[in-house]
């Protein structure tokens, strides 16, 4: 590669992160927030309410209204949790447990009604983008974040599928950096998955 031409690919990289820092700030933000989840440090709160924050004003000016407002629920969540997990009962902080498959069934179900709601409240709306996947992550992600939350395990089999669907969403309407943070995402949420199973059995057996 000429020096010219690396010159010329250095300088679109700069501006492609110049004209999309909202993406950026939230992508990488994101991605430390969802690792410290992982290992569940506390950490984990503050660090994601830059992301959310970042995430609200990129949603808002791409018509991405339900996620958008996913972002107002995740700061409220993000605030919930860090108090829950840092408030002590009987001189203890939460443990992790489980919800077991019933009370997963129970949160999908409710996130996929929610989504449907949201899915044909936006349709219509003249810049609303993708309305019905919009609304369906945006209400599995409620479900989600609310387990995470009561520090239930089983939050990143929703985590799973919900950034599954994100993924495919985010590259169809060309966002890529938020394509790839949300495949990130997803391998987090599998070694996450296998982080707090783990700590499971270890409270179990202390």
């Amino acid at each position: 590669m000429t020096m010219q031409l690396q010159e010329l690919y250095i300088s679109n990289i700069l501006q492609y992160i110049s004209t999309n820092t909202l993406e950026w700030i939230g992508a990488l933000f994101g991605i430390a927030g969802i690792y410290l989840t992982t290992k569940a440090k506390v950490a984990c709160f503050p660090i994601g309410i830059v992301s959310v924050a970042a995430s609200w004003f990129l949603f808002i000016k791409e018509g991405f209204y339900a996620n958008a407002l996913l972002q107002l629920f995740f700061a409220l969540m993000l605030i919930y949790g860090w108090w829950s997990w840092t408030r002590k009962k009987n001189d203890r902080t939460i443990k992790i447990t489980r919800s077991g498959w019933d009370g997963l069934a129970l949160y999908t179900l409710a996130g996929i009604a929610v989504g449907l709601l949201f899915g044909y409240y936006f349709t219509g709306k003249p810049d609303s983008n993708v309305p019905y996947a919009d609304g369906l992550t945006t209400g599995l992600s409620f479900a989600a974040q609310w387990m995470v939350a009561r520090k239930k395990s089983e939050n990143w089999i929703l985590w799973i599928i919900t950034n599954t669907i994100y993924v495919i969403m985010y590259w169809y309407t060309h966002l890529p950096v938020y394509a790839t943070l949300y495949l990130v995402y997803l391998l987090l949420a599998i070694q996450g998955w296998y982080n707090w199973q783990k700590e499971y059995t270890k409270n179990l057996s202390a």
